[in-house]
């Protein structure tokens, strides 16, 4: 398989993987912050890129039973999350196509940071959930979740 291309995303606020900083989806693409997934916290987006799907799967959550496929980084292949292909519940049927990013596993991008030029936060001084932090407030600032209380 040859080399695949990165898309660089522009907007207000990026969201990129937090090992490599690869651009994944912005703010604007957010649906809800209310949600859990492996590792705590995550967010529900319409739309992502740079990433690799992996194979089908029926899940059970505590919202019903789900068909996922697990998401990796393009770049480094770094777990990041999931996204809905089918809700078995008619209730759930608006997650079907979306994409649940784990908040811990994110980083935010300054506008224009250029992809190979990212920080690793794996690597920094401290603790390495610094960046799952620095993610929640800023979200905080600009709370535009649809009133979900879901709980994955």
């Amino acid at each position: 398989m040859g080399q695949q291309t990165r898309a660089h995303l522009t907007g207000r606020k990026i969201y990129g993987c937090g090992r490599c900083g690869t651009h994944l989806t912005t703010v604007e693409a957010l649906l809800s912050k209310r949600f859990t997934g492996k590792f705590g916290q995550a967010t529900l987006f319409y739309s992502v890129v740079n990433v690799l799907e992996g194979p089908p799967e029926d899940r059970r959550m505590t919202t019903g039973l789900h068909t996922v496929v697990d998401l990796r980084c393009l770049k480094c292949e770094t777990y990041l999350g999931w996204k809905y292909i089918k809700s078995f519940e008619q209730s759930e049927k608006y997650k079907e196509n979306c994409f649940l990013l784990e908040r811990a596993l994110l980083q935010t991008i300054e506008p224009g940071l250029e992809l190979e030029g990212a920080e690793d936060p794996i690597s920094r001084e401290g603790n390495d959930s610094s960046t799952a932090s620095n993610l929640q407030e800023e979200d905080d600032d600009d709370d535009d979740d649809d009133g979900d209380d879901e709980d994955e």
